[in-house]
């Protein structure tokens, strides 16, 4: 695309930044859509694990300087990316203009607090590998998360979370369905974190925008107008 607003797109763990590529058609035809693989992904080079939020956003805030691609952004993420353009958003508030996060990881503390209680002993075991490393990409989601709570406040932009319902669950009683009102309960306290914070829920899969990407538009569209205004 081209012209304002530039969007720039973060993959959900271990996905290349291709696996977007509906989404970032589409966000071509209202601005600039921008979109990376990180280290140790797609046609990027590798980087020493395990990696954490900061280096994430660092990495990105380099590109985006070097490239030299126009700000101010509209930062579009989907689970770990969920949680990584909130971090970039505190880092970086002078470059962006608005935040859409789709079905982020949660934050450790408030997962182990509320999400905890519904698992069994082996699935809070692997949880807690999970989150400290043993996952995609390894990334070390217990630090990024303390990172996150000790950066600046969340800046005065446009920021919606958009969350799958339970539906993305298999079962009401797997780990997901089980742990699903925790992370709806973590999700919404997250958006109202946010000065201009909004939180919207959509019957779909995980992959939210691909399955359901009029749905994602339409929350683009939302965030956009209230840039503008």
């Amino acid at each position: 695309g081209q012209g304002s607003p530039t969007f720039v797109l973060e993959s959900g763990e271990g996905v290349p930044s291709d696996a977007m590529s509906g989404l970032k058609q589409a966000l071509a035809e209202r601005g600039t859509a921008c979109s990376y693989d990180r280290a140790n992904q797609g046609q990027s080079g590798s980087a020493t694990t395990p990696r954490t939020a900061d280096e994430i956003v660092a990495d990105l805030n380099a590109l985006l300087s070097a490239a030299s691609v126009p700000g101010p952004y509209v930062l579009v993420g989907h689970s770990a990316g969920g949680m990584f353009v909130q971090m970039y958003a505190r880092t970086f508030p002078e470059n962006v203009a608005g935040v859409i996060a789709m079905n982020p990881v949660p934050p450790f503390a408030e997962w182990r607090e509320q999400g905890f209680p519904e698992m069994t002993e082996q699935e809070r075991a692997s949880e807690i590998a999970y989150y400290e490393g043993e996952n995609g990409e390894s990334f070390d989601y217990r630090v990024s998360s303390e990172q996150i709570a000790e950066a600046p406040a969340p800046p005065d932009v446009p920021f919606e979370m958009l969350l799958s319902t339970i539906a993305q669950c298999g079962s009401p009683d797997d780990i997901c369905g089980r742990t699903y009102p925790a992370y709806e309960a973590i999700m919404k306290a997250v958006s109202q974190e946010w000065p201009d914070g909004g939180f919207s829920q959509v019957e779909s899969g995980h992959e939210i925008h691909i399955d359901d990407l009029e749905a994602v538009l339409a929350i683009v569209d939302g965030v956009l107008a209230r840039i503008q205004s």
